[in-house]
């Protein structure tokens, strides 16, 4: 113990029944406090113990030859059953006494753990203070290849960085209940490592994880061919730029009386919006003044910018004979129907369009 000093020892200058006394020099004054091999506790807690080194070696040294742990911090309540542990072979237990079976496998004994009663008693907070626009903190999931720690030996195409795994216990045992998995996503090389994302659920009635979804490398999003996409919004009669580029719902379009028109009615209509294009299904009346052509306009779900016939298409058909179709209308921004009523008998169509989002 070169160049240390431990201060707030207790007053009693006889050392305890069993304690081997170390000589400890500072300042150049010889004084003795070891409390090695001792079998009763000696009370520091007046004032606390405190270690001030500046040495090439540990400033303190733990050696635990027995069963019982290397280290144990209890608060005021003594004994303390959560109390911070570090066991004979370096694992970290908080909140127990010792280590409780992983949950993953009861075979498994994990380096660390957190042991809580309490909502959020075993929750773990990294906090960044630092400056700048990648300065937050990491949780790092690091592997290599290797059996020796501190060395590297390059991963497989398909080996796995590592698993975020959530369990919920049934009564009797932790079951997981959801997964996220990242791994090699090809072959790595020096540089390069491909990755990949798997996000897997536990189906009901079941005790294991399937997978759901898949993002890969090059960043496609794939399901599970048992999984779907389910969008929350269902009705939707303005809708919102933060719905992203896949959603759908319904909306009551507002009628323009272009040509030869009395009057118009349309029901609730379906639309379903997938990247820049927007798919329109439903149904509208219309009552024509005179046999000849007749032209509808009809707003959109989705703004659109557009600047050509050509950037929306659709047809419709009648309860009658009668048959049209659609079109862009650029100048308004909106569809436009266009058929030949043969009567002006008040006729009811089913259509369905599409258009880009410009």
């Amino acid at each position: 113990m070169a160049n240390s000093k431990i201060s707030a020892l207790p007053s009693a200058t006889t050392p305890l029944a069993g304690t081997e006394v170390l000589p400890v020099v500072q300042g150049g004054i010889t004084e003795q406090v070891s409390v090695a091999n001792l079998t009763a506790g000696r009370d520091v807690s007046a004032s606390g113990l405190f270690v001030d080194a500046n040495s090439a070696t540990a400033a303190v040294r733990i050696t635990q030859l027995g069963a019982g742990n290397a280290l144990l911090v209890e608060d005021s309540a003594s004994t303390d059953s959560t109390p911070f542990v570090i066991t004979a072979d370096g694992r970290i237990v908080s909140g127990a006494t010792s280590l409780y079976p992983a949950p993953i496998n009861t075979s498994f004994t994990d380096k660390l753990q957190l042991n809580g009663a309490t909502t959020y008693d075993s929750s773990a907070d990294f906090i960044s203070w630092a400056t700048g626009t990648d300065t937050g903190t990491s949780l790092n999931l690091a592997r290599s290849d290797s059996g020796t720690i501190g060395t590297h030996t390059v991963v497989g195409s398909a080996d796995i960085f590592g698993n975020v795994r959530f369990f919920g216990s049934d009564g009797t045992n932790f079951i997981e209940g959801a997964k996220i998995s990242a791994g090699a996503d090809g072959t790595p090389g020096t540089n390069d490592m491909p990755g990949r994302l798997v996000f897997s659920t536990t189906a009901d009635g079941a005790s294991t994880v399937t997978e759901r979804m898949r993002i890969a490398s090059d960043g496609l999003v794939t399901l599970a061919s048992t999984s779907g996409l389910s969008i929350g919004r269902t009705t939707v009669t303005s809708p919102a730029t933060t719905d992203g580029n896949v959603f759908s719902g319904t909306y009551t379009p507002t009628l323009f009386n272009t040509t030869n028109i009395a009057a118009s009615t349309a029901s609730i209509l379906q639309y379903s919006r997938v990247g820049n294009y927007v798919q329109i299904a439903g149904r509208v009346t219309i009552d024509p003044t005179a046999v000849g052509a007749v032209v509808l306009g009809m707003s959109i779900p989705v703004a659109s910018a557009l600047t050509s016939v050509t950037q929306a298409g659709g047809t419709f058909s009648g309860v009658t004979t009668e048959v049209g179709y659609i079109t862009a209308d650029a100048t308004n921004d909106r569809l436009t129907f266009n058929y030949t009523a043969t009567s002006i008998t008040n006729n009811t169509f089913y259509f369905t369009a599409g258009y880009q989002v410009l």
